[in-house]
């Protein structure tokens, strides 16, 4: 659903709705994680206001942000550009610099094809397309967006990808 970078909370709404969990997370490298117990975040919670207020604005946040990534696979007119959005979408915890982006990848083709809805062997074209066209390079799990901007303006230009058979 998305990547949690350092210091976003999981299970926010579980917590809060008294539900259960309705996903499971899987790092990609290796990482620190802290466990607080249900009852014991919403007695924090019930205490200290300006946590509550912390983690309704977090709540909020991520309605936001699964409200776009829904907009973007549900409206988008082609799977470049949902490829494109969600690169996009990476290039917010990538290392920037004056409009290109460097981000390490630890995804296959196979789960980016399956974050936005289309085939492996799609993906593999877009990259190849995107790498033609000089808006991405790839050298191994080295990913570098040459300019974000450029890239973004290739969202809804009305380039089709190909249908797959």
């Amino acid at each position: 659903l998305r990547i949690a970078s350092p210091g976003h909370v999981l299970g926010l709404t579980a917590a809060i709705s008294d539900s259960q969990h309705e996903t499971t997370a899987e790092v990609i490298e290796p990482c620190q994680t802290n466990f607080v117990r249900k009852l014991d975040f919403n007695h924090f919670l019930r205490n200290h206001a300006d946590a509550g207020m912390n983690a309704i604005r977090h709540l909020c946040l991520e309605y936001k942000t699964a409200y776009s990534q829904i907009r973007s696979l549900g409206l988008s007119n082609c799977v470049a550009d949902k490829l494109a959005s969600l690169l996009l979408e990476w290039s917010k915890n990538g290392v920037s610099n004056n409009g290109s982006v460097n981000l390490t990848n630890s995804f296959s083709h196979e789960a980016i094809a399956e974050m936005i809805g289309t085939t492996r062997e799609t993906v593999t074209r877009l990259f190849k397309d995107f790498r033609e066209r000089e808006l991405i390079s790839i050298d191994g799990s080295n990913l570098c967006i040459r300019d974000k901007y450029r890239l973004e303006a290739t969202i809804g230009n009305g380039r089709k990808s190909k249908p797959v058979q």
